[in-house]
């Protein structure tokens, strides 16, 4: 991948420069969206140094394509998270607020373990980490690919699970009491709605 003296990328200077559809594209070609340069920026969090408040549009497409928002930075503020709070600008802040944030155990997808993992969500994600002070989450799943969120009972009269589906894959949480789980499950889903919502009124 090509990178200019500073080790930005294509990416990098298109997020800086605030043209979100050419983010887009470069997205779809493949280009690592949480890549750093030498001072250890990733294009989320130089779009919003370079940007400002006026970063929305660009800060909308990267998080939607599974930027980490978390990931520190060596900026003024840190991390894309923290910039946007700092900045104070509701509608930047917005794509980034928590909704809601809590241990859940979670199901792995390979080894089906279950572990327990600090979990949040805001208007894009669904991220869990190890821990609340992590820096790096172990994943996130993107409100857009989301296609369901179920809260179902055990029919060995087991714990209550929630389900989270995309098309590839159904992500397993439990080991919160059932009125818990109902209430992620409702935050999850306004927050499916709400992009829905969003995705038909631009069309």
């Amino acid at each position: 991948i090509a990178k200019d003296a500073q080790g930005s990328s294509a990416l990098h200077l298109a997020a800086a420069g605030g043209e979100p559809k050419s983010v887009a594209f470069l997205l779809q070609l493949g280009l690592p969206i949480n890549a750093v340069n030498h001072q250890a920026q990733t294009p989320l969090s130089l779009a919003i140094q370079e940007l400002g408040c006026s970063a929305h549009d660009t800060v909308e497409v990267l998080l939607k394509h599974g930027a980490d928002a978390y990931a520190e930075a060596s900026s003024l503020w840190g991390s894309a998270y923290a910039q946007s709070l700092c900045l104070g600008d509701p509608n930047l802040f917005a794509l980034f607020a928590i909704e809601k944030e809590g241990y859940l155990t979670k199901e792995g997808q390979v080894r089906k373990s279950w572990k327990r993992r600090w979990c949040l969500l805001n208007s894009t994600h669904f991220v869990y980490k190890e821990k609340p002070a992590s820096k790096t989450p172990k994943g996130l799943i993107a409100i857009a690919e989301m296609t369901a969120v179920t809260v179902k009972m055990d029919e060995k009269d087991g714990p209550p699970e929630m389900h989270i589906s995309i098309p590839t894959r159904i992500y397993r949480m439990k080991d919160a009491p059932l009125p818990e789980l109902q209430h992620w499950a409702r935050a999850i889903q306004s927050q499916i709605d709400w992009y829905r919502l969003k995705v038909e009124s631009s069309s």
